[in-house]
């Protein structure tokens, strides 16, 4: 794998004094071209979702809140069903989970409460499936709750799983909700877990050998056979020493995301080639 990930551009947002809250690399308007997506927030605008070519070119710039949100999911789907792409936003505002569907020049189409809270979570995920359903994932302690609606944001389906021994934030989803891997927080060892449905133990493994400063994790076809895999990186202090795992933990590849001085952990994020 490690030829084939030089690093071919970079470019710095211009934005004062941001806190990255997730970021994704995905195909906001359907056309086969990636973009990079992310949210933001800091004391003067609240929360902020924007979207780069791999240019470094602005693409749109939305709000999500006026207050600063640190829990946030975010992924591609075609939420007008049209077509065209969008993005679709999931975050807790007001005891409740808010789902936003934004079009692919960045306006609001609709947005919906997809469920009650009772805390603030620890962490969440949304997907948007190309049949129109929208999963959500809710992530807090021991246990983690996904549910089901349609793109207009009525409620489908709703199941709740005990999160497995060691495992934590970050958690990841596939796009129709049937596998859910997790990574672990800063002070635990680089653990990685997977759920998927139909089975009825989780898979766990490690993926840096005695690292504590936490794992990134995130579920994609990485090499379009129709088998999702996981890829990983290190929280913060870890090095760019990005993984990509089978579902069953066997390592498949990896590779520097950076240069060997660099120890500032890696946002493990994917796209399809």
């Amino acid at each position: 794998f490690g030829n084939d990930f030089m690093k071919k551009q970079q470019f710095i947002v211009p934005v004062p004094f941001p806190e990255v809250v997730t970021q994704e690399v995905i195909d906001v308007n359907r056309d086969g071209v990636q973009e990079v997506v992310f949210v933001y927030t800091n004391k003067k605008v609240g929360t902020r979702l924007v979207a780069y070519s791999l240019q470094g070119y602005k693409i749109f710039e939305s709000n999500i809140s006026d207050k600063q949100i640190k829990t946030v999911g975010v992924s591609a789907g075609d939420v007008i069903r049209n077509g065209k792409g969008g993005i679709v936003v999931s975050f807790p505002e007001n005891k409740k989970l808010k789902v936003i569907l934004y079009k692919a020049n960045g306006a609001i189409f609709h947005w919906f409460y997809g469920a009650d809270l009772q805390v603030v979570p620890e962490s969440v995920a949304v997907r948007f499936s190309d049949t129109g359903f929208i999963y959500g994932l809710i992530h807090n302690g021991a246990e983690v709750e996904r549910y089901t609606w349609n793109f207009i944001g009525a409620f489908v389906t709703h199941k709740k799983m005990s999160v497995p021994d060691g495992a934590g934030r970050p958690v990841a989803m596939n796009g129709n909700g049937t596998v859910i891997a997790f990574g672990s927080p800063k002070g635990r060892a680089s653990s990685v877990a997977v759920l998927e449905d139909g089975k009825t133990a989780a898979t766990a493994f490690s993926a840096y050998a005695n690292f504590t400063g936490g794992t990134g994790v995130m579920l994609i076809d990485w090499d379009s056979d129709g088998i999702q895999e996981v890829v990983v990186g290190t929280g913060a202090g870890g090095g760019p020493h990005v993984k990509i795992f089978a579902l069953d933990g066997a390592l498949e590849g990896e590779f520097f995301a950076h240069g060997p001085q660099y120890n500032r952990g890696i946002i493990a994020r994917a796209f399809l080639k």
